[in-house]
């Protein structure tokens, strides 16, 4: 049995987007009709573009539009179209619908070889209420809501609350984005990190530091074979 606590994040980790969903969005806002793979790329790629001007809307909604083929004639209106994105988290969502096709069995197995699981996420103050809709809070023994905590990733006193109480002798962190999910939780005390990475937008991240898929975290841990 294991001694292990891993720390889930939600959106974009368990939790994605319906890029369907957000590829009809672009459409009607922009009027720019793109591939969903491509569209999902540039939404990840956007995430990370500027990792140390954290929520910088001009930044990442210049690098999402531009690569989703918009003209730059609305380009005024990129930051605030891109902040409705960036918000559209939390229960009854209209963009974040779609539960990871390998959340549930990874989670059920992670716990199976005794690992302890909690969900921490910047949220609205809605995060058990959308775990609650998609099927996901009985995996989990404590749930942290930004809102409900009173700062969030990446400030040091959001993963202190989340540390400060566990006893698990490993500390693991999993989650999309390198700032809050992986270099933060390592700058606060977690014993280890994982990027979860499915659309390989962090290239220079060593494998053994990320996954493409969450049945590879047990793998990459050493917990499942």
């Amino acid at each position: 049995m294991s001694d292990t606590l891993i720390v889930f994040d939600v959106g974009s980790t368990l939790i994605h987007p319906n890029f369907s969903v957000l590829a009809d969005w672009v459409a009607q806002r922009a009027n720019a009709y793109t591939d969903v793979d491509v569209l999902e790329r540039a939404f990840r790629r956007a995430l990370s573009g500027d990792l140390f001007s954290i929520n910088d809307y001009t930044r990442q909604a210049d690098a999402f539009f531009t690569a989703c083929g918009c003209g730059r004639s609305s380009r005024e209106l990129w930051p605030a179209w891109w902040e409705e994105v960036v918000l559209a988290g939390g229960a009854n969502s209209w963009l974040y619908t779609s539960v990871d096709v390998d959340a549930k069995e990874t989670l059920n197995r992670l716990k199976n070889v005794g690992c302890r699981l909690i969900a921490a996420s910047n949220s609205n103050g809605t995060l058990r209420a959308e775990l609650d809709s998609f099927g996901l809070t009985d995996f989990f023994e404590r749930t942290y809501d930004s809102a409900d905590v009173g700062s969030e990733k990446p400030a040091p006193e959001f993963y202190d609350t989340v540390l400060n109480s566990s006893d698990a002798a490993v500390c693991v962190h999993v989650g999309d984005d390198l700032i809050k999910d992986f270099i933060g939780p390592l700058a606060a005390g977690f014993h280890r990190a994982l990027l979860y990475d499915p659309a390989d937008v962090y290239g220079g991240v060593p494998l053994r530091a990320k996954v493409r898929k969450l049945p590879e975290i047990g793998v990459v841990l050493g917990l499942v074979s």
